[in-house]
């Protein structure tokens, strides 16, 4: 969760991050707000670094930067999926990573 303030508004920037650049990214250390422990688990295994489970919100400042991980379909019910679908689904466009900085 991004919690965005009404008196200190942010201008947010947003490129795509391929899986390499995500990796090198988070090899240098970061604190994880994934809110699902499945979640962490295949970001885990897609990442190859340990992503903890860690449900938090998040509020953010100029000058920082956080990595989203975000499919691009809408999931069935309770549908989990395995980490070798989301990397398939990575691998087909289906699910992407982005890196988000607050600039303003």
């Amino acid at each position: 969760m991004l919690v965005v303030s009404p008196e200190q508004p942010l201008t947010l920037r947003v490129r795509a991050l391929t899986l390499e650049e995500t990796k090198s990214l988070l090899r240098e250390g970061f604190i994880s707000a994934v809110g699902h422990q499945s979640t962490a688990e295949i970001l885990s295994v897609l990442l190859g670094v340990e992503v903890p489970f860690n449900r938090t919100a998040i509020t953010m400042r100029a000058g920082d930067a956080l990595v989203v991980f975000q499919l691009r379909i809408r999931l069935q019910e309770g549908q989990i999926l395995s980490a070798e679908e989301v990397k398939a689904l990575y691998d087909q466009g289906q699910a992407s990573f982005m890196l988000v900085e607050v600039v303003g």
